[in-house]
């Protein structure tokens, strides 16, 4: 087994194409031994997805995995080990990564890998840039579902013409992006539709050659202009909006901004569709949207912390404005905060109930009077909240596909590792939700599926749908 798996990880690394040298080295054992008591002990899923039916299968990874820890000091392998452990768990939000951003760490092409051929019929080939001329990258394959991203052009000086920029490679149907000198056991999905090429929701490309990009696909890519990413909204006709929410990471003032200067149009349309596809979460952007979305008041799932010093002196600490009163709050919600917090400091149980997010309803008005959200498979975690949260609502309903079904474990804290290039996080909130949903893999299933229309159809359709009810 030992050398089988020794052959496994060299052949991954063949695999992911990765040429970057590993001048560092780590004690593998060490960094294995604190992610394996962090994991046991901090994250919130551990209980349930260890249990009497599944503990064998789990030490035996153990028994697979410490000789081969034991044996390493190189981290790029290292690292593979641990994203092997972590990925027993088939949880999205728990998570490590291998950063290696040294200049002397790059992968540089061979010259004759820079021949990108724009007459490929394979429609991953050629050459493609993004919205702001920032970088543009040559895409060759290099073998069955597997692609080089090489730099053609760039504006960052750190990024060299030349310089491997991406591996996509593809698992079970899916196609994934290995970013240079980044390993994660979360990789960025990605997305090709005709002449555009999403990167999870952090880049989209446009092919440079060949065939022009069509109106809609030229109106997509200009939306990603200026560090936009996608964010946006237009009027498709006198009674629908569209509003684009492409990703909820660090995008709080760009989504205020835009529901503020489109608010007149927001509130004299009888139809909004609200387009989440592709977005991979964050934090609570989403919050300016609610007013023009619920009927009523909604709480959000009910919570339960994952019990131990860490867990709790985390929680107390980011409590600390509300109880000390320096946020705007009411005496009871604070008085609630204050009964937890005492109950956290005495309870003996794996779990301790939180108090559960309540998200007020200010009734601005009755429009719009329908709303649809589409979503895929690639709406995860704060994306999946909201969409949670916005079913509550009467005039809401959801097209598409199922979303990704990462809302069961939430609040990822980062745990550290002795190698300073390991980063981990692990969600230690259990969510409960009124349907008991989404749990893993399972996610919010659309009221009207779209799986069998093109993805570029997705929004014409709903809209017709919309207006044909009207």
């Amino acid at each position: 087994m030992f050398f089988r798996l020794i052959g496994i990880l060299t052949g991954l690394l063949c695999i992911a194409g990765t040429g970057w040298a590993q001048p560092l080295s780590c004690n593998c054992e060490a960094n294995l031994q604190q992610l394996v008591r962090k994991t046991e002990e901090d994250y919130a899923g551990f209980p349930s997805k260890v249990n009497a039916s599944t503990r064998s299968g789990y030490f035996n990874l153990l028994k697979e995995l410490k000789p081969l820890a034991k044996a390493t000091s190189d981290p790029l392998s290292c690292y593979l080990i641990l994203e092997k452990y972590i990925q027993y768990f088939a949880d999205q939000h728990l998570q490590v990564t291998y950063t290696n951003r040294d200049p002397k760490a790059k992968t540089m092409v061979m010259p004759q890998e820079l021949y990108f051929n724009s007459r490929s019929t394979d429609p991953m080939e050629g050459i493609w840039r993004d919205a702001d001329s920032i970088l543009t990258l040559g895409i060759r394959n290099n073998g069955p579902g597997r692609y080089k991203a090489i730099v053609v052009q760039s504006a960052d000086p750190l990024v060299e013409p030349g310089q491997l920029y991406f591996n996509f490679f593809e698992k079970e149907g899916q196609r994934y992006a290995q970013e240079y000198g980044l390993y994660t056991s979360t990789p960025a999905p990605v997305v090709l539709q005709q002449n555009l090429i999403r990167v999870s929701d952090q880049y989209l490309f446009a092919r440079r050659e060949g065939d022009s990009l069509s109106a809609a696909q030229m109106a997509e890519w200009m939306t990603w202009k200026e560090g936009q990413r996608g964010l946006s909204f237009r009027q498709l006709s006198a009674q629908t909006a569209y509003l684009r929410l492409s990703t909820f990471q660090n995008s709080e003032n760009q989504i205020d901004d835009l529901i503020r200067k489109h608010d007149s149009a927001l509130r004299n349309s009888d139809h909004l569709i609200i387009d989440l596809r592709g977005n991979s979460g964050g934090g609570e952007a989403w919050r300016a949207v609610l007013p023009y979305v619920l009927t009523q008041a909604v709480k959000g799932p009910a919570r339960y912390l994952r019990v131990n010093p860490e867990t709790v002196s985390r929680i107390k600490s980011e409590w600390q404005p509300l109880l000390e009163g320096r946020m705007a709050a009411s005496d009871s919600l604070i008085a609630e905060y204050w009964k937890v917090l005492r109950a956290l400091d005495t309870t003996l149980q794996v779990f301790a109930p939180l108090p559960a997010d309540t998200y007020p309803y200010f009734r601005t008005t009755t429009r719009p009077r329908k709303i649809a959200l589409i979503t895929d498979r690639f709406c995860t975690g704060s994306c999946e909240v909201f969409v949670a949260l916005s079913r509550k609502s009467a005039k809401v309903k959801q097209y598409g596909t199922a979303t990704a079904g990462m809302g069961e474990f939430g609040k990822a804290i980062e745990a550290n590792l002795p190698f300073a290039g390991f980063s981990v996080w692990i969600p230690v909130i259990k969510n409960e939700w009124d349907n008991k949903k989404p749990a893993d893999a399972a996610g919010f299933t659309p009221d009207i599926s779209l799986e069998t229309w093109p993805p570029q159809d997705w929004i014409s359709r709903v809209k017709a749908m919309l207006e044909k009810k009207s």
